[in-house]
């Protein structure tokens, strides 16, 4: 291929990548960064639930943050297309910290997925009212980076900048056999098992929630329709969202261990964003962190709740409404004076 032609070519590929990568991660990194600020400044929020929502934002916002910096990587790529291989040292470098920012963000997802459909069904199967710790809700937090991290280590230390067509991101070829094998399975360990024992999970989540519909169909109505509003709120909202967080994010994960195997299994190079199936998982990868936040934050009305007290015009109604009740208060301790004076 004419030199000309690869340079054109990579340069017109580093804007609009650039451009596309840049948008998408301000937009996540403003979002993700948003939910930990509300959860981090309002007290009511500190829940051991919402630290498993919290932890969800900060694997996005990492994501978010890796997609941006890919983008200003690009832009710089596209500005000194000729000069490539002076900088490639550092293309290297942030190509390694991209790969570890979206696998460990990815298995933290998982993880913490897992987690909370583990919550879920204690809610659901416990005899009596189950509420997790604030501690317990520390330590799974903890364990899960230590483990996201260990799995992502390996695989994005042989990260490197491809020098065929300039600058994109891909895997190089892990010689030993033992580190392939166990960059792999930490991968899938930490990553696409959970998927696995959460779907389990919310199966026999739904099993549960059902016959004990059935069971109070036969007790007591009111009883039925207190079930179903707990269904629709807490179980059904957290079940769909999550399903779609891991299908947004598992055929990336997926195609990008076939090309490991096969990158070290045929010698050869495959570019992701000249395939179809490459450039439709990373956009579904980049569009997971951006609808996230909006989606569990907003399935929960504490959330719904404070959001809206941002805005001037919510604002303004929600204080009208505390003075109305404020004198409603007020008129009614008149009141109860009144009828004690008659009294005496």
């Amino acid at each position: 291929m004419n030199n000309s032609v690869v340079l054109n070519y990579t340069a017109k590929y580093f804007i609009n990548s650039g451009n596309i990568n840049l948008t998408f991660g301000l937009i996540g990194c403003i979002l993700n960064g948003f939910v930990c600020y509300i959860i981090g400044t309002h007290k009511s929020l500190r829940q051991p639930f919402n630290y498993l929502i919290l932890n969800l934002a900060i694997s996005d916002f990492l994501v978010s943050l890796a997609v941006a910096s890919n983008s200003i990587l690009n832009y710089v790529a596209s500005r000194h297309t000729g000069q490539l291989f002076n900088i490639f040292d550092a293309m290297n470098i942030s190509c390694k910290f991209i790969i570890f920012c979206c696998l460990s963000s990815f298995s933290s997802t998982s993880l913490t997925l897992l987690a909370i459909s583990v919550e879920r069904c204690q809610c659901i199967t416990a005899k009596y009212k189950y509420k997790m710790k604030i501690s317990t809700a520390r330590k799974a937090i903890i364990l899960i980076w230590f483990l996201a991290i260990s799995s992502s280590t390996t695989l994005a230390y042989y990260g490197k900048a491809e020098r065929e067509i300039g600058y994109d991101c891909c895997f190089d070829r892990i010689k030993t056999l033992w580190l392939l094998i166990l960059g792999l399975t930490l991968s899938i360990v930490t990553a696409i098992l959970p998927i696995a024992f959460m779907s389990v999970l919310y199966i026999y989540v739904a099993y549960k929630l059902y016959v004990k519909l059935q069971l109070s169909n036969e007790s007591n109505a009111g009883f039925t329709e207190k079930r179903r509003k707990y269904l629709r709120r807490s179980i059904t909202v957290i079940i769909i969202i999550s399903v779609f967080t891991f299908t947004t994010g598992l055929p990336f994960l997926l195609l990008h261990t076939i090309v490991i195997i096969g990158h070290n299994k045929t010698f050869g190079s495959f570019q992701l964003h000249d395939n179809f199936l490459g450039g439709t998982a990373s956009f579904l990868f980049l569009l997971s962190p951006i609808l996230n936040p909006l989606l569990y934050n907003l399935a929960s009305s504490p959330f719904r709740k404070v959001i809206l007290s941002y805005l001037p015009l919510f604002r303004n109604h929600s204080s009208k409404s505390m003075k109305g009740q404020a004198l409603k208060v007020q008129f009614i301790g008149q009141l109860n004076n009144i009828t004690d004076l008659q009294k005496i």
